[in-house]
């Protein structure tokens, strides 16, 4: 029951923080907002990998007889379209100009040190027994970074007006 609140909530966080950039674009014309088929190009692997992780996750709960092999396969499939993702995302960076480049990885920077917190304090109240453990799968981490990457692009947008 905690893993789907916490789904729901980031989730909610995910799409909140789409509304925010929506609404508030960078005032610089030399900026990172892409045309709608530019952001599924670069985004397509992403979206194949959270494909791929919620049906390998379904599919090794409902096969936990599967040998030990093919569980390990179905398991690590999401990482080969998350590879090709960061692949896309490092080539989107080197295409940017300077400062464009500097707020995306002050963004990133943002949104893996804040994942990275949020994750560690969860397993600490877990281990201390003040909440049940939680497990975010591959999209609930992603949904998680997405969204601090967002409130870190508007932070760090906004640092540079």
């Amino acid at each position: 029951m905690g893993t789907h609140i916490v789904s729901a909530v980031l989730i909610g966080l995910l799409l909140l923080g789409l509304v925010i950039a929506i609404v508030n674009k960078s005032a610089y014309p030399e900026s990172n907002d892409l045309t709608l088929g530019a952001s599924l190009r670069l985004n397509a692997w992403g979206l194949v990998a959270l494909g791929v992780a919620v049906a390998a996750s379904r599919t090794l709960h409902f096969h936990p007889d599967w040998a030990k092999e093919w569980r390990i396969a179905v398991a690590l499939a999401p990482l080969a379209p998350l590879v090709l993702y960061l692949r896309a995302g490092m080539r989107w960076l080197h295409g940017l100009d300077e400062m464009q480049r500097r707020i995306q990885y002050e963004a990133i920077i943002y949104a893996a040190a804040g994942t990275g917190l949020a994750v560690l304090a969860l397993d600490l109240l877990a281990t201390a027994g003040c909440m049940p453990a939680i497990h975010f799968g591959l999209e609930g981490l992603y949904a998680l970074a997405f969204a601090l990457w967002i409130l870190g692009s508007l932070i760090s947008n906004r640092r540079f007006r």
